[in-house]
Order: C-alpha cells, then structure tokens, then sequence
C-alpha cells in the first residue's frame, strides 16, 4: 500500500512538470500568433478579432490534471519499478496464504490440545475408579479376614475417629439407617414451631421418624476421664461378642469433666432390643442395677442411664430446649427397664 501511494506521487510530480511544460509552450504558440496577427492587420483591427483568437487559444490550452488510472501509473513507471511492483504482489500473496496456513495449523493444533486432555481427563478417572474398586476388594478380603479369625461366635468390628468421637462399628452391619438429615431437621423443626400439646408433638416426631426411617437410637453413659478407656474396651469386647447392636461411639473431649459413650441401637421402638442392650451394658460393669448392689466391675458414676432417639438430636432437642420436652425417652431405672436377668 506505502509502495503505490509513492508511486502515485511520482507518477503526479512528473505528470504536472509535463503539465506546465505543455502550458508554457501554448502560451508561446499564441503570443507568436499576436504577433503575426498584428503585423498582417491594420492598427484599427477590431477587438472582436482579438477576442476570437484568445478563445482559440484558450481552447488550444491544455486541460488541468485528473486522478491518474492503474494503466497510466503503469505507463510511467521505469522497468524496475514494475519488477519490484509485481514481486511485492507476490509477496503479498504468499504472505496471505502462508498465514491462512498458520491459522489452520494453529486450529489443529488446540484441537489436538483439547484432545490429549480430555483423553488425560479420563485416564485419571479411569484410574482412580480402578484404584477405589482395588481398595473395595481388598477391604473385603481384611474383613473377611477378621471374620474368620473371629471365629464362629465373635463378630469383627472396625474403629475409627472423626473430630468429635471415636467409634466402634461391626464391619458387616445390616441394620442402618439412612435417611437425610436436613430433610429430618427442617420437618422435625416444623414441627416443634406448632407449640402445641407435648404429647401430640412427641407423637408427630415418631411418625415422622418413622416415616423417614430415623429409628436409631443410643443409651447414653457418662464416665470419668480415668474411667473411658477401660469402658470403651468393654464395649468394644461387647460388640465382638454380639452382645450389643451395630455401633458405638466415645467422646474424644470430657465435658464437665466427663466423658460420655453412646451404644446404639437399630430401632428405639423396639423396646424388647433396647432393653437387652441395657441388661449387656449391665452385665459388662457399664450401666447400673435398680434396687441391687453394685458388681465389683461396675465403673460408671451413673445412678441411671437415658435413651435418646437420634431424631431428637438431629432437631436439637438437648437439655433446656426452649420446646421443654425431655431430651430423652427412656431411663434405666423405669419400671419397664428396671428388670435385670
């Protein structure tokens, strides 16, 4: 674009020089005339005679310059300025073709990118469903393992910890629970908001337990700092020898300087259940008699223990609850759990 327009200034520079060249030597043709005019007429020649002949000349005149053509640029340039025109055209095609070449290159290229990701992508999630179905099996295989070892008559059980609790569950469970929990939150508060008869709401609760299959529930023991280890080994030794239900769980933290361990059960409805895991927690030191002496291996400072339904957890009914229901529902020392054998 630079190299026409300064081929267009010279072609202009030169075209005018010519221009005047050509007006120059009109003016000389007709002052020439005048005086040839002059001398073959008489001194009182009409001015009508001059006037015809300046029109003539000015018509002889050149015009002025027009906006020159591609062809009449190409008339005035020298050979070389042709050779260097044509060859920057030439240029300038393959310029243009060699960047729609690295345009296309450069598409392919990212698709190729995109590719080798997304197949990257899969192989990791290949990979790790493969590594998650490894561990699968191998934590089969180690608990088959502890049942065998187990023999015929103990279960094998599985501890670990979360922030709050260490727990103890047996490893082939088959009675839990699940429900969603906000789901049984946000309806058991509904419920609470109603302040209506408290033994309507209670009633409500266990339908809705019922409803969401939220049936488990816990006996709740509370022990002294020095007195949780050897406690949770009871449980644990319970557990192993099918005493208790599914799970158990231990405080990591005392609070008011005691620490509480809570054994479950599948469901708290079934009262005949709730009882034989209270009579196992009794026989195991853990939970106390009603009207009977103490056994030498009882470690608990409780006089009683109470049962508590998760629901009521889940909804936060604890100890002054601004509903005044009791946080539990059943107490070792009632008349229906007093029994031992």
């Amino acid at each position: 674009m630079d190299s026409q327009e300064s081929q267009l200034a010279k072609y202009r520079k030169r075209h005018n020089k010519e221009y005047l060249k050509r007006k120059a030597d009109a003016a000389g043709d007709i002052d020439g005339e005048k005086e040839a005019k002059a001398a073959k007429t008489t001194t009182g020649a009409t001015s009508s005679g001059v006037s015809a002949s300046a029109s003539a000349a000015a018509a002889a005149a050149p015009a002025g310059p027009s906006q020159p053509t591609a062809t009449d640029l190409d008339a005035f340039m020298t050979d070389e300025e042709r050779r260097r025109k044509r060859q920057e055209e030439a240029d300038h095609a393959l310029a243009m073709q060699l960047s729609g070449e690295i345009n296309i290159e450069t598409d392919r290229r990212d698709e190729r990118e995109s590719q080798i990701e997304r197949d990257e992508k899969l192989a990791r999630d290949l990979f790790a469903k493969w590594q998650r179905a490894d561990t699968s099996r191998e934590t089969e295989k180690q608990d088959s393992n502890q049942q065998q070892h187990a023999g015929p008559s103990r279960r094998a059980v599985h501890i670990d910890r979360d922030e709050e609790w260490e727990w103890v569950r047996l490893v082939k469970a088959t009675d839990v629970n699940r429900y969603d929990t906000e789901e049984v939150m946000t309806r058991g508060r509904q419920i609470l908001d109603k302040e209506g008869d408290k033994a309507v709401i209670k009633e409500q609760l266990t339908q809705l337990a019922v409803e969401m299959g939220c049936l488990t529930g816990k006996w709740l023991i509370k022990f002294a700092p020095d007195q949780i280890a050897e406690a949770f080994d009871r449980v644990c030794e319970a557990m192993r020898q099918g005493m208790l239900g599914s799970a158990a769980k231990r405080s990591l933290e005392p609070k008011d300087n005691l620490h509480v361990i809570c054994v479950y059960t599948r469901d708290f409805r079934d009262k005949g259940d709730v009882h034989r895991v209270l009579n196992a927690l009794r026989a195991k030191g853990l939970a106390p008699l009603v009207g009977k002496e103490q056994p030498s291996n009882y470690i608990s400072p409780s006089k009683s223990v109470t049962y508590k339904t998760d629901l009521y957890t889940i909804v936060g009914i604890y100890m002054g609850n601004p509903w005044q229901l009791p946080p539990t529902i059943y107490q070792s020392n009632s008349g229906e759990f007093r029994k031992y054998t």
